[in-house]
């Protein structure tokens, strides 16, 4: 979904006496998209989910994202607060009912995020925008060939897959009528594609993510993505489906974890499982997320 960098572990980090008044930027972290953990006995895909034995017969599947800020400042080009981040995110699922229950093509997007927002603070009480500039690498240390024998199907089992990314994004944190307190808007830009992905792939995607203040410790978050379809002669079989949604519930108990939280999600769009992303999927997941609330 959103490439927003994600800050799940900013909260536990902000005590660090070298990350000294770190804390006035923990509200980024409660804007991104946290790390996730969804087991197939609580996982479960619907009418319509064109997914095949390896993608679908999973045990488990982890999004990790530890992210880990590289340096604060203020002033600069422009008065205000600038942070720097690096997020190492990787994706795995381990494949159920195959031998030796696999992890295939797991999913390495690390990526270095900046952040600017005017003041001295960013994401928090009295802020009202902040901006974003991310690039990300995206790849799943694959060598097999892109295409299956024939070249009419994606290769799912051991394909390379490999692309890098540019994104800017807008966050707005104020009581719009109608729509939940935060709010972003992202634009990004595809390129570097390896091989067959360029004929394929989009060249844009255009990101809308929405979040509700905590409520008894709960919260709703909501996805949107826009893949601009590639044009050319390649069959619109192979390529992303153009828009895909989530609607996430969270919920946090607190307690001896204040950072583990269930979620319930509900996802209809783009298997984004690198080689699978000719998939069109329909999913709903409960787990565990980590993320402060």
């Amino acid at each position: 979904m959103i490439t927003l960098a994600r800050l799940a572990l900013l909260g536990a980090l902000s005590g660090s006496p070298a990350l000294a008044d770190i804390s006035a930027f923990n509200g980024i972290g409660r804007h991104a998209e946290p790390s996730t953990a969804a087991f197939r006995m609580t996982t479960l895909d619907l009418p319509g989910s064109h997914l095949g034995e390896d993608t679908a017969a999973y045990s488990v599947e982890a999004n990790i994202t530890p992210t880990f800020p590289l340096f604060r400042a203020s002033g600069g080009p422009l008065p205000g607060a600038y942070l720097l981040t690096a997020t190492p995110q990787f994706v795995v699922r381990r494949s159920d009912g195959v031998p030796s229950n696999p992890v295939r093509t797991p999913s390495y997007i690390p990526a270095v995020t900046l952040f600017y927002g005017p003041g001295d603070s960013l994401g928090t009480t009295g802020t009202t925008w902040y901006a974003s500039w991310t690039l990300s690498h995206y790849s799943n240390g694959q060598t097999g060939s892109f295409f299956q024998p024939g070249g009419r199907a994606l290769n799912n089992v051991d394909g390379s897959f490999s692309l890098w990314s540019a994104a800017a994004a807008i966050h707005l944190l104020n009581d719009w009528p109608f729509l939940p307190e935060y709010k972003a808007l992202q634009l990004k830009y595809v390129y570097g594609k390896e091989g067959g992905l360029d004929a394929l792939y989009p060249d844009y995607v255009v990101s809308v993510r929405m979040q509700t203040a905590d409520h008894a410790r709960a919260r709703a978050l909501i996805d949107l993505d826009w893949m601009v379809r590639k044009g050319g002669s390649s069959p619109d079989a192979l390529k992303p489906v153009p828009l895909s949604g989530a609607l996430t519930g969270v919920y946090a108990p607190g307690g001896l974890f204040p950072t583990l939280a269930l979620f319930a999600r509900f996802y209809a769009g783009i298997d984004n499982y690198n080689m699978n992303f000719d998939k069109e999927i329909y999913r709903l997941d409960l787990g565990l997320m980590l993320a402060p609330l």
